[in-house]
Parts: C-alpha cells; sequence; structure tokens
C-alpha cells in the first residue's frame, strides 16, 4: 500500500478518536514506510506534511527568489494532471538560507483547486491536502472529506525534488582535454 493510501486508511479508521497531535504521535510509532524520497512528518486539519530529499536551494531559486523554470515547468504538468491552479507565493526563507538573503524574497509552488491549496512544494518540507473540502462542497458545512488526489501523486512530485549535481569541472572529460594539450 502506499504511504498517502495508508495515511488515509489509518484516519478513516480512527475517526475523531484522536486529535492531531496525538494522531501525528501514533503515525510516527506506526513506522510508516517512505515512497518516493517522502517520509511522513506530521498531519494537521488534514495536511499531511512530509520530509523531502535533501535539496539545493540554488536548483530551486533563480533570480531575485523566483522558482526555476526547470521546477516550474514540472509543477505545471503536475497541476494539469491533477487539475490545479499553479502559484507561485511568497515564502520567509531567508532565515534557513542566509546565503539568499542578498537576492531578495523567496517563493514557494503551491497548487490549489478552487475551495483550497491542494500541495504545496518547498525545498524543505512537501505538504498535501488529503482531507477538504471536494470540488462540489456546499458552503456552511465544515466536514471535510477525503480528497481525490491518484494514487501515483508522490511518483509524479517526486521529479520537483530530485536534482542533477553540477559536475565539477576537473570530472568534466571535455575540459581536462582541452587543458591536457
Amino acid at each position: 500500500m502506499r504511504l498517502l493510501s495508508m495515511i488515509k486508511s489509518i484516519l478513516a479508521s480512527v475517526g475523531n478518536v484522536l486529535n492531531d497531535s496525538e494522531l501525528t504521535c501514533f503515525l510516527q510509532k506506526v513506522e510508516l514506510p517512505s515512497e518516493a524520497g517522502f517520509a511522513f512528518l506530521s498531519i494537521s486539519f488534514g495536511h499531511v506534511a512530509l520530509a523531502v530529499p535533501r535539496q539545493n536551494p540554488k536548483d530551486w531559486y533563480a533570480t531575485k527568489g523566483w522558482i526555476t523554470h526547470q521546477k516550474e515547468m514540472i509543477a505545471k504538468d503536475i497541476a494539469k494532471k491533477y487539475g490545479l491552479q499553479l502559484y507561485e507565493p511568497f515564502d520567509d526563507s531567508l532565515v534557513l538560507y542566509p546565503e539568499l538573503a542578498s537576492s531578495g524574497p523567496h517563493h514557494h509552488l503551491a497548487l490549489s483547486d478552487r475551495r483550497q491549496t491542494v500541495i504545496v512544494a518547498h525545498p524543505l518540507f512537501l505538504k498535501i491536502c488529503l482531507f477538504g473540502k471536494p470540488q462540489e462542497h456546499s458552503y456552511g458545512n465544515e466536514r471535510r472529506f477525503p480528497l481525490p488526489l491518484g494514487p501515483d501523486l508522490l511518483q509524479d512530485i517526486s521529479p520537483l525534488y530530485q536534482y542533477e549535481p553540477t559536475p565539477r569541472v576537473e570530472n568534466d572529460a571535455s575540459v581536462k582535454s582541452v587543458f591536457q594539450k
């Protein structure tokens, strides 16, 4: 069973007996499997936070703190597949990456439907809304329902968190051959 499906199943079987803090502790003890490089961190108000593979912020941020074109194109494909809209809201990650502070504010990727933000992709974490308001939701009812995200969601998101390290000059054969002549 896949990670998000397991979490949904456990949430459905537990119901409202545990609050989010208790549920997070319980899910951490269950030792959920990781999937596509993502691992469970916590759950809050129907949203699951996942740990992501270690990222290089320079692979995420282009000039002036905007998301790189490559990451943006991957996110657009994900948004299209799941019928979501892509946004790039501002985040305050300068404290975590002081070397980027001179380039100004930074952004993250948010994929939303017309009711809520469904996916937040950030170089430090991934947040997914598992239980929210479906498209046909009537206003006034605060009950949350499982969102139909699809079994391959984490595999579809994983390319955002993969990067090719820039080859070092001394390892580049073409550069070596030029300098060896």
